[in-house]
């Protein structure tokens, strides 16, 4: 006669009292993770602001480049017409003086608009992380 016998054991271990650590860490870390989604929504709302930021400023540099150069023909028009007076004897040297001065001053004007557009480019640059784009100031 052929006696077959089988013996299996299970053990089961818990420890009951480790359930509240665990729910506070689990807490604690689902906090973390919602503070640093935030974070990165912050951070994202902020390079978009610098974008936007940036771009308006770029704008205004250009604009005011353009104004600025519209200066310099008005100027030339100026000097030109108070050359024509001195050669005519109707205005004094320094009232020639003072049109080649003004025009000098508006072709410095340009020049400092430009140095603006070129420091807007490059701050817009920075704040898109992307390469600068090859453009004509003039």
């Amino acid at each position: 006669k052929f006696n077959l016998t089988w013996s299996a054991g299970v053990r089961l271990r818990y420890d009951i009292g480790g359930v509240p650590g665990s729910v506070e860490r689990n807490k604690a870390a689902d906090a973390d993770a919602e503070k640093a989604r935030s974070d990165l929504e912050r951070q994202r709302n902020g390079i978009a602001l610098d974008v936007r930021r940036c771009t308006l400023a770029l704008n205004r540099a250009r604009l005011s480049l353009n104004l600025t150069k519209g200066l310099v023909a008005q100027s030339e028009e100026n000097l030109r017409v108070t050359t024509a007076k001195y050669d005519n004897g109707m205005v004094k040297k320094s009232d020639l003086l003072q049109a080649q001065i003004a025009l000098l001053r508006s072709n410095f004007a340009v020049q400092n608009k430009m140095i603006d557009v070129e420091i807007a480019q490059a701050d817009l640059i920075r704040a898109t992380a992307l390469e600068p784009v090859s453009q004509e100031l003039q």
